[in-house]
């Protein structure tokens, strides 16, 4: 926190040194302001950078414990039958949904948490090139506005948050203060939102998951064609991974790291 706050400070106070200031201090407040902004940016756009918000990257594993995380969903054609098919082999996921895609799905948050899943925070409208660059009133509207659409359609607890691409804003940990949320990371990525290859995106994950980790996924749209096989990808991860003795749990908070 202290850290988060002289970083922001120096980005906004170095400039005026820049400006008003006259030989070797001049020269410091140039040397301050580019690299204070530097890390700033770098901060906003890497993923799961901890620098302006502390974000969730593992979990406190009881044995051979994995987190699934599916986001971008949900999707009218196939998130019930990913559900079902994840149920059957004892598998609890959580879905970070973008809540305004709920207008295509009624009843769907109910009926995949009854399966024992957990419906979660995936902004509003999914703005992933621009949330970096929001308003405190547009970041508001865009978390807040998804609480309560999931919350309207029955989501039982609306306590964790996933960025679009795990970016960050300087009013994010504002905001998630008000609201209470949690922001979740992840540990490891099958990168299937850049290219949906089944059997590659599958061993990219299963080679990097370790007790504790927290696994990305994203689902397919049926209307993006680039991505109708993400759940072939997830299944054969969980498949395997189950395989490997790994279970599929949903962690408590006290147990995120």
């Amino acid at each position: 926190m202290v850290f988060r706050r002289v970083l922001i400070a120096t980005a906004a106070l170095s400039p005026l040194l820049s400006i008003f200031a006259e030989g070797n201090v001049r020269l410091i407040g140039l040397v301050m302001m580019f690299a204070s902004h530097a890390v700033v940016f770098y901060a906003l756009l890497a993923r799961n950078c901890r620098a302006l918000v502390s974000v969730v990257r593992r979990f406190e594993a009881h044995g051979p414990e994995l987190w699934l995380t599916l986001d971008d969903g949900p999707d009218p054609e196939h998130t019930a039958d990913l559900a079902h098919e994840l149920a059957q082999r004892g598998v609890r996921a959580t879905f970070f949904w973008i809540a305004s895609e709920l207008n295509r799905c009624p009843g769907l948050v109910r009926e995949v948490e009854a399966l024992g899943h957990s419906v979660q925070n995936h902004t509003l409208t999914h703005p992933k090139w621009s949330f970096w660059l929001l308003t405190g009133q547009q970041l508001n509207a865009e978390i807040a506005g998804a609480t309560n659409w999931l919350s309207a359609e029955g989501a039982l607890a609306v306590r964790y948050f996933r960025a679009p691409a795990g970016m960050a804003n300087l009013g994010l940990a504002r905001v998630l203060g008000e609201t209470g949320l949690i922001p979740v990371g992840w540990s490891v990525s099958a990168m299937d939102g850049v290219t949906c290859d089944p059997i590659k995106n599958a061993q990219r994950i299963c080679s990097r998951s370790r007790p504790g980790s927290i696994l990305v996924l994203h689902e397919g749209k049926s209307d993006r064609s680039g991505r109708k096989r993400s759940q072939e990808t997830i299944l054969a991860t969980v498949d395997k991974l189950l395989q490997e003795g790994y279970r599929f749990v949903i962690p408590e908070p006290e147990r995120l790291r």
